[in-house]
C-alpha cells in the first residue's frame, strides 16, 4: 500500500510484522504484537528497520493457537537481519515455553561463526542446526528463511540460498496455552536478547515454501533493502496499483 510494504507471505500465514510498524500484523491474522520498552527504528528507503533490542526493548504476544499446536506439520520463519557482530547468540524471532523444552527460534550466533542457529526443539527431542554460511556479520542486510516441512525434514536458507538442512525427528511442537512468541529476545524469557541486530518483514507461517520460491521471494524483496529505494505505492490518493514499470 500507500502505507507499508509486507514483502511476500506463504498461504498460511500466521503472522506478518516488522512492515513499517513494530506492533501491527499485515496478515489477516491481526496478531498485534506487544511493543514492551521502547524498540528502536530507523529507515531506509521508503522501509522502517527496528533494533536493537534488549531484555527490556522488545516485542512480545502471548502464547496463540496460531502457533502453539503446530503439531509435526509446516512451519515456516523468515526475516530480514542486519548486524555489525554479536558477542553472544541473539535471538531475532521465537516462540517457546518458559523451559526452552518445546521451542521454535531464530538466533544469531556469536563473533566465533556470525552465522544462524534454529533453535528447534519438539516433544521427541532437539533438532537444532547451525547454518554453514558464516561471517554475516557485515553490517548488510541478509535474509533467513527457516523451513520445517515435517518433524523429520527441515532447511536453513540464507539470501535464497539452502545452508543446511535436519532429517532429526523432534516430534510435536505443541504445547496449547504454553508458547509465547517474541521479537528481539526468547518467547516467554528474558534470555538472548538481540543486542546488535535490526530486523523487518519479519513472518511465520504454516506453509512450507519450496526451494524455488525461498529463492524467488529473496530476489524480489531484496531491492528494499537498497538506499533510496521505492517500496511502496507512489499515489497519493489510492492504493490501486495505476501503472507498472519493469526496469
Amino acid at each position: 500500500t500507500r502505507a507499508y510494504s509486507s514483502g511476500y507471505l506463504t498461504r498460511d500465514i500466521r503472522g506478518a510484522w516488522l512492515s513499517n510498524s513494530n506492533t501491527v500484523d499485515r496478515s489477516y491474522k491481526a496478531n498485534t504484537l506487544t511493543n514492551n520498552g521502547t524498540v528502536p527504528t530507523a529507515t531506509i528507503g521508503e522501509l522502517t528497520v527496528y533494533g536493537p533490542f534488549s531484555t527490556s526493548n522488545y516485542l512480545s504476544r502471548a502464547s496463540d493457537a496460531d502457533w502453539d499446536v503446530l503439531g509435526t506439520g509446516n512451519v515456516y520463519m523468515s526475516c530480514w537481519f542486519e548486524t555489525s557482530g554479536a558477542t553472544t547468540s541473539e535471538c531475532l524471532m521465537s516462540f517457546s515455553n518458559a523451559a526452552g523444552s518445546i521451542r521454535c527460534s531464530m538466533t544469531f550466533e556469536d563473533a566465533s561463526t556470525d552465522n544462524i542457529m534454529w533453535e528447534i526443539q519438539g516433544a521427541t527431542a532437539t533438532g537444532s542446526m547451525s547454518g554453514d554460511i558464516d561471517h554475516l556479520a557485515d553490517s548488510k542486510w541478509h535474509k533467513c528463511d527457516l523451513v520445517q516441512v515435517s518433524s523429520t525434514e527441515r532447511y536453513i536458507y540464507i539470501d535464497g540460498v539452502l545452508d543446511s538442512s535436519s532429517t532429526t525427528d523432534i516430534g510435536s511442537l505443541s504445547s496449547s496455552g504454553n508458547l509465547p512468541f517474541a521479537i528481539g529476545r526468547v518467547g516467554g524469557s528474558s534470555i538472548q536478547p538481540g543486542a546488535s541486530v535490526q530486523l523487518a518483514l519479519a513472518h511465520l507461517s504454516a506453509t512450507a515454501p519450496t526451494a524455488t520460491q525461498v529463492r524467488q521471494m529473496y530476489e524480489a524483496e531484496k531491492g528494499m533493502f537498497v538506499a533510496s529505494s521505492e517500496c511502496l505505492l507512489q499515489s497519493g490518493s489510492t492504493d490501486a496499483v495505476l501503472d507498472v514499470d519493469v526496469d
